[in-house]
């Protein structure tokens, strides 16, 4: 969903908007903590659909992220570099993957996956803030 909506209307966004993104993701983490967090007092169904909503939103908002970067890194980057740095950007996102799954799994091995939905959405309200500064030092 998000990069059809980068496709259709590109004008609207951009890496100096992108602190929005990852507050999108944040957001919506806070939400799935809090529906995990009340379970005993929704349904499961309720609940789920909760989830779904606030994974999805995650999901989009994080896609839309990563199309700003690469855009920037496209922009930036000399003509002969480009197809390096994005294979290289690709790889690092790709390694990154599988080692946060086996951290997230061992996670939900020993603690409540409301907590879990918690310190993320703390760790990423945290770097919503760290990289609104980064951009207002770099990208005034």
């Amino acid at each position: 969903m998000g990069h059809s909506l980068l496709m259709v209307w590109p004008r609207l966004f951009s890496l100096r908007k992108s602190t929005a993104y990852v507050g999108g993701v944040a957001a919506a983490m806070t939400v799935a903590a809090l529906a995990l967090c009340s379970m005993g007092s929704m349904g499961p169904a309720t609940v789920f659909l909760i989830l779904v909503a606030s994974y999805s939103f995650a999901t989009m908002s994080g896609g839309l992220m990563g199309s700003c970067m690469l855009a920037e890194l496209q922009s930036g980057a000399p003509v002969e570099l480009v197809g390096k740095l994005i294979a290289l950007f690709m790889t690092l996102v790709n390694c990154a993957t599988p080692f946060g799954q086996a951290v997230y799994g061992a996670l939900f091995d020993v603690l409540p996956a409301w907590a879990i939905a918690a310190a993320t959405a703390v760790e990423l309200a945290a770097v919503t803030v760290a990289w609104r500064c980064f951009l207002r030092r770099n990208h005034a």
